[in-house]
């Protein structure tokens, strides 16, 4: 018994023809050749319809990962001024990215979430130049002065809505020289693993 995978591709069509129903036979070439323009034709739509979606797709994870990196920030932040554990901060995440699955941001929740980043971001920014400002000299205005350059490029930089992670890295490492580390040890590294952080959040259920 002859395998259906064996079934010549004018069997094939015929029986698109059938189902359609068309059963007059024979059919014409002519018939034919236009029904396969026609199933040619609709492939390409479907196809050009699945590329349009997964552009679509890959913008909306481009938005989310946007909107939820600076939300992992603000939730860092949180953390270095006592207002969160690590726990508290994963869970807030993982929240966000789950509220956003079912509903994406708009422009104006969007716009809330970078005003309520710069909060964050300007309170920040304060305790560590009170950490600063009771370091010994001459490191105490130099480093200040530092954090002044990092806090007006932060200010620039979120006025185009671009990533901000390396000036709170370097407030973060001025914090931790000021606490007498040479280096920016683990138990201050808040924002490293932000990336790695809202990858792991994606995937969770």
């Amino acid at each position: 018994m002859r395998s259906w995978l064996s079934i010549s591709f004018g069997g094939l069509l015929l029986l698109c023809l059938v189902d359609a129903g068309i059963t007059q036979v024979p059919v014409s070439r002519e018939a034919l050749q236009q029904h396969i323009q026609t199933l040619e034709q609709q492939k390409a739509a479907l196809q050009a319809q699945r590329v349009t979606l997964l552009q679509g797709l890959q913008q909306e994870r481009q938005r989310v990962t946007w909107y939820l990196t600076f939300v992992d920030q603000i939730l860092q932040m949180e953390r270095f001024g006592g207002q969160r554990d690590q726990a508290g901060a994963w869970q807030a995440l993982t929240a966000t990215r789950q509220r956003l699955y079912y509903q994406s941001f708009g422009q104006q929740e969007g716009a809330a979430m970078l005003a309520d980043h710069q909060t964050h971001t300007n309170r920040y920014f304060q305790a560590v130049d009170q950490v600063l400002a009771s370091a010994p000299q001459p490191f105490a205005n130099q480093a200040r002065q530092v954090l002044g350059s990092v806090w007006q490029q932060y200010t620039q930089k979120m006025a185009g809505g671009q990533e901000v992670t390396a000036e709170l890295q370097e407030a973060l490492r001025l914090f931790a020289q000021a606490r007498g580390y040479p280096s920016l040890p683990p138990h201050f590294d808040y924002f490293t693993g932000t990336q790695q952080r809202i990858a792991a959040a994606m995937q969770s259920p």
